[in-house]
């Protein structure tokens, strides 16, 4: 039924599709105003609409990220793409991969950015149960960290 309603406002002329790489949006009023710049074209476009459905799918290039805490991760060598280029590499259980191919301490990563470690990162339901494991994980190394350091007492 979605994709019925889909091309019958693409044929009614209600949906435009535009390929290319969408560099500003604004609000203006209650519509938007996009710039885009056509796929291999150099000059800029603007577009108004009411809605807007990126269908660009998701930026797997971690290099490519602007997010401040995987930008620090990757310059400090804490982290690196994962093989196959779908984000950062991670064990099993979610602990990332340094530059050096060796376990950054302390540091995970769950969800989307993992999914190249556990394909199944973007659903809610997958999401809960990665948070669920990680959340035990961690309380069993609290618990080891607090029973170590009783020991030293």
């Amino acid at each position: 039924q979605a994709a019925e309603r889909l091309w019958s406002a693409f044929r009614k002329g209600q949906l435009l599709r535009r390929k290319g790489r969408l560099t500003g949006i604004a609000e203006d009023g209650s519509n938007l105003v996009l710039r885009f710049r056509s796929r291999g074209g150099r000059s800029a476009h603007s577009l108004r609409a009411a809605h807007v459905v990126n269908s660009s799918g998701p930026q797997f290039d971690v290099s490519r990220l602007d997010h401040p805490l995987v930008v620090s991760a990757l310059r400090q060598s804490l982290a690196r793409p994962d093989p196959l280029g779908l984000g950062l590499e991670v064990t099993p259980d979610f602990r990332m991969v340094g530059a050096d191919g060796k376990l950054a301490p302390g540091l995970l990563a769950l969800g989307p950015i993992a999914r190249g470690g556990c394909w199944e990162s973007t659903a809610v339901p997958e999401l809960r149960s990665q948070c669920a494991r990680a959340g035990s994980m961690l309380a069993s190394q609290l618990a080891h960290a607090r029973l170590d350091t009783a020991a030293v007492r």
